[in-house]
């Protein structure tokens, strides 16, 4: 037998032979290999994955930036009464429009706002549009954080619903809301010439009906056909002997016929700044006495069809449901306030009280209710109830 030479070679065969010692070394090496080239995967798949993660939220935090600036910068489209969608080049006429404007407001005010633009959306007719007047440096900082719900239904409804900035003239600090609708570039921004101007302190009655007298009622068309026929109606009023109403809270306007009243106002130097909310309302009525112009301005029939909550239902038993309430109603009867409640249920957003199922039902609570009603309280909260 031959010894195997010192390096692992049998000399008399010419075969290579390794130690035991030599073998198990390579294997090791193998084994260290093999678990390196693993390691070095495994870490490429976990960067790829946070890449694909970074990726995907840096693509989310995209999307939303871009939701906030469509929101926030959408531009007027101002002079003119249609709209151009941006999906197509087709031009898009409407009836009317129903109107707002969020300029500022406590935070107990604008969580209604989701819900005061939700109603109308289902209230107002397909052919008509929803303009939203923003004051967008205070929505950004106190408004879009709490109504996620809103900006979905901007953004779900480009077709119906349109978000225009206000001017900075008109947000700086010293301005004050109502004189938005004192600026002549408001009216020009109007997509159509029938315009429903509505506010947090209002709600459309979806069970409204039209009575034209006390053995008939017409449908729901013959309202909103009916409106165009004005040029100026408010909700019942006594001032000026009940004609044209009060648009304090909710009114239906000509966009013309405001430009008209505003570049008479201009003319004759009258001070806007010191103007009410019947501001429209009198000089549209001077004019007409003074033979300057021939205004519709609606009689005290017509604001009880539009917006009257007295007498809903008539010796015959027709029940005759307003358009659009606006106001608590605090000079109704119990029986009277009831009876609009049951009918115009969407007027609760404006009674918050009657969230509390102490305060209604078959077996009403009083003193649970009464402890659930912000203005009953002993010590009353400094912002307001």
């Amino acid at each position: 037998m031959v010894a195997p030479s010192p390096g692992g070679k049998n000399q008399s065969s010419g075969q290579t032979w390794y130690h035991p010692v030599t073998l198990l070394l390579l294997v090791l090496v193998l084994i260290q290999w093999a678990l390196i080239s693993f390691l070095l995967t495994t870490t490429r798949q976990g960067h790829g994955l946070m890449q694909a993660a970074d990726s995907l939220q840096v693509q989310q935090q995209q999307i939303a930036l871009a939701m906030t600036h469509e929101i926030e910068a959408t531009e007027s489209t101002q002079g003119t009464s249609s709209w151009k969608n941006n999906g197509n080049n087709a031009t898009v006429s409407y009836k009317g429009v129903v109107a707002t404007v969020i300029f500022k407001a406590p935070k107990w005010f604008h969580l209604r706002y989701t819900l005061m633009l939700h109603n109308a959306l289902a209230n107002m007719p397909l052919d008509w549009h929803l303009q939203i007047f923003v004051n967008v440096p205070w929505a950004r900082d106190n408004l879009w954080s709490w109504h996620p719900g809103l900006k979905r239904l901007v953004k779900d409804n480009p077709t119906r619903v349109t978000l225009i900035p206000l001017p900075d003239r008109l947000v700086t600090h010293s301005m004050k809301p109502k004189m938005v609708v004192f600026d002549e570039w408001f009216w020009q921004s109007m997509l159509a010439d029938n315009v429903l101007l509505i506010s947090g302190n209002g709600a459309f009655c979806g069970n409204h009906m039209y009575a034209s007298n006390a053995s008939s009622s017409m449908s729901d068309d013959t309202i909103w056909s009916r409106l165009p026929s004005f040029d100026y109606m408010g909700a019942p009023s006594l001032q000026h002997y009940g004609q044209g109403g009060d648009a304090s809270v909710l009114s239906f306007r000509n966009r013309n016929a405001m430009l008209q009243v505003l570049q008479y106002a201009k003319q004759t130097d009258i001070e806007m700044a010191q103007q009410g909310p019947d501001f429209f309302l009198t000089q549209m009525l001077h004019m007409n006495d003074k033979g300057l112009a021939n205004f519709r301005v609606a009689s005290r029939e017509d604001t009880e069809h539009f917006a009257g909550t007295r007498n809903l239902v008539n010796e015959t038993g027709v029940i005759r449901v307003p358009l659009v309430v606006a106001g608590t109603q605090e000079k109704l009867s119990w029986e009277e306030r009831d009876s609009l409640l049951k009918h115009c249920p969407e007027l609760r957003m404006i009674f918050p009280s009657m969230h509390e199922p102490a305060c209604f039902g078959a077996h009403p609570k009083p003193e649970v209710c009464k402890a659930t009603i912000c203005a009953l309280q002993d010590h009353l909260p400094g912002h307001g109830c």
